[in-house]
């Protein structure tokens, strides 16, 4: 009876992923958006907001890490398995948001209103990183917000999927004399990063 409780209280499922969440956390940590619960006043306390959380395998290792933290997990699918099924008996608060983050405005959910978020995601494929974060910052630039972003901690991914009419910093690469067709080139370039062999990679670390 004790390993079968052991058993649902533990990670959901033996990710391959763990090395990234660990490392997403640690730099939360690092930037002093989580905290240990004693160091950790009620007032102050934050919401984390996982966007594209899929089944909330990040908000559930954050809670294994740091004990009673506030959640919500946006993401447009119905999972089943949920990171929920062991959270519910051990985090503060706990809500899921089933929607498109392109439709999703946070002044109108009750349970951000008036608090400190924290944005944080594994990944966000192409415009979705966009769209969280004027999810998180308003669209538009007289937006407000009825919360404050303490900060974001995004893994971003898919750059070849990223959109000019959803990207947040055009003002920026329009300075650099990029516009919209060049951004599309931009786009599909961006995964020969990752392209290179080890023995490409060996060379260029020789000069």
């Amino acid at each position: 009876e004790r390993r079968a409780r052991e058993e649902e209280l533990s990670a959901p499922t033996q990710s391959r992923h763990d090395a990234q969440f660990a490392g997403i956390v640690s730099a939360m940590r690092l930037y002093g958006l989580v905290r240990s619960g004693a160091d950790v006043r009620a007032s102050d306390k934050p919401l984390y907001v996982e966007f594209g959380a899929g089944r909330g395998y990040l908000s559930h290792f954050l809670s294994d890490a740091y004990g009673d933290v506030d959640l919500a997990l946006v993401e447009r699918r119905a999972y089943r398995h949920k990171a929920e099924r062991s959270l519910r008996r051990r985090t503060g608060f706990i809500e899921r948001l089933t929607i498109d983050i392109k439709d999703l405005n946070l002044n109108a959910v009750d349970a951000v209103a008036s608090r400190d978020v924290v944005a944080m995601a594994k990944h966000l494929c192409g415009e979705a990183t966009d769209l969280a974060l004027r999810a998180c910052f308003g669209r538009g630039p007289r937006a407000r917000t009825n919360f404050r972003v303490r900060g974001v901690a995004f893994a971003t991914c898919c750059h070849h999927r990223c959109a000019w009419n959803t990207y947040v910093n055009r003002e920026y690469v329009i300075s650099l004399g990029i516009g919209r067709d060049e951004f599309e080139y931009l786009t599909k370039i961006s995964s020969w990063a990752t392209l290179a062999t080890n023995a490409d990679a060996e060379t260029a670390g020789e000069h």
